[in-house]
This record gives structure tokens, C-alpha cells and sequence, in this order.
């Protein structure tokens, strides 16, 4: 499954930043997280969440570094690494919300999904095409359910890790530009392959 992590920098308006997400859902993504980077108001990002989950129901749309006493009512809470306690004690407090966290060692994530988190991201895979100064030591890809592999993640990692059975990849730089929805159509079908795979051999 695929799981887009916005980069509002790249569409400084909400009303783009909503047409570049829907086009992505609509072309084979699962999950997005909308991190916002202090580029719009968090208002505004609540609202864009919930136009987005109102027209793409069976999809998970996570709001990224809010708490869910901000916003009463929503389902979908996405945190950074720096508050995996704050997901954990959310999961507790609201037991009808979906928590994700952000991970970078196995030890992480293991805590995190022991402690009733839903989903981890495990990142960096590769080095991040959006951060070029991250300087971090990549990990090795791991095979779990509902863990997702994040960081340096383009057309062709995606393809790489796909045929090697790794079908739960999430990104940033790989959402956006000029062939992002030729490239979702052709990972979500490698994937949607390779799951098939899975079903008829297991």
C-alpha cells in the first residue's frame, strides 16, 4: 500500500495542495499524512482533512503533529518520533482514533505497536531526495504488518523494494512532480500484483 507524506511547500495554496492530494488517492494511494510545516493554519489543515476523507472514504487521511484534544471528533493522528508517548497516551484517551508514529530504529517501533499504535513509518530506508542534509544512517528494510518504509524512495527504489516483497512504502519527494501520478498507477499495480502473489501461495 501506498502512503503519501505532504510537502505543502510544494503547493502553497490549500486549493492546490487538495488537488495534488486527490489526484494521488485517486491514483492508487491508501494513506496520506498532511504534515504541515507552519505553512498553513492548523484550521485550515483540519479542514482540508476532512474534505478529503468526505470524498475518499475508504481512504486514511492523517493529520500530522496535532493532537486529537484540537480537534475533537477526528479519527486519523499522525505523530513525529519526538512524541511517541503522546500517541501512545492518545490511543489510550480516544479509543475510537487511528494513531501512526514516526519510527527510525526497531526498538521504536516495537514499543510503539506493543503499546496499541496502528501504524509506524521506518525511516530512512535511503537518504531523503527532501532533505538533502539528512545525514542519518539508513536501515534496513524490515517486513511487518502495518509498518511502512519511508525515506529516498523514488520510481525505481519503489519497484526494487516491491519485487522483493516489501509492499508497504510510503514517501514525499515520490508524491510530487511532473510523472508522481504515471509513477503511484505503476507502484500501485506492482503492488497490487505482488499481494496477489502473496494470497495465492500462503
Amino acid at each position: 500500500m501506498l502512503w503519501m507524506i505532504t510537502d505543502f511547500l510544494k503547493t502553497p495554496s490549500v486549493s492546490s495542495a487538495e488537488s495534488a492530494i486527490c489526484k494521488a488517492l485517486g491514483c492508487g494511494v491508501d494513506k496520506v499524512s498532511l504534515r504541515n510545516g507552519s505553512v498553513f493554519k492548523k484550521e485550515e489543515v483540519f479542514s482540508l482533512a476532512c474534505r478529503i476523507e468526505k470524498r475518499f472514504p475508504e481512504k486514511e487521511v492523517f493529520i500530522h503533529d496535532m493532537a486529537p484534544v484540537e480537534f475533537s471528533g477526528y479519527k486519523y493522528f499522525h505523530f513525529p518520533s519526538s512524541k511517541i508517548e503522546d500517541a501512545i497516551n492518545c490511543k489510550k484517551q480516544f479509543k475510537n482514533i487511528v494513531t501512526a508514529v514516526s519510527t527510525h530504529s526497531e526498538q521504536e517501533f516495537s514499543y510503539a505497536f506493543s503499546r496499541g499504535v496502528d501504524y509506524a513509518l521506518f525511516s530512512p530506508v535511503f537518504r531523503p531526495l527532501s532533505k538533502p542534509d539528512d545525514n542519518r544512517k539508513t536501515i534496513m528494510p524490515l517486513f511487518l504488518k502495518n509498518l511502512y518504509l519511508l525515506g529516498g524512495i523514488d520510481r525505481m527504489r519503489g519497484k526494487m523494494l516491491v519485487y522483493n516483497g516489501y509492499t508497504n512504502i510510503a514517501g514525499v519527494s515520490l508524491f510530487y512532480g511532473d510523472d508522481a501520478q504515471k509513477n503511484i498507477l505503476e507502484l500501485a499495480s506492482l503492488i497490487r500484483e505482488k499481494e496477489n502473489e502473496f494470497t495465492y501461495t500462503n
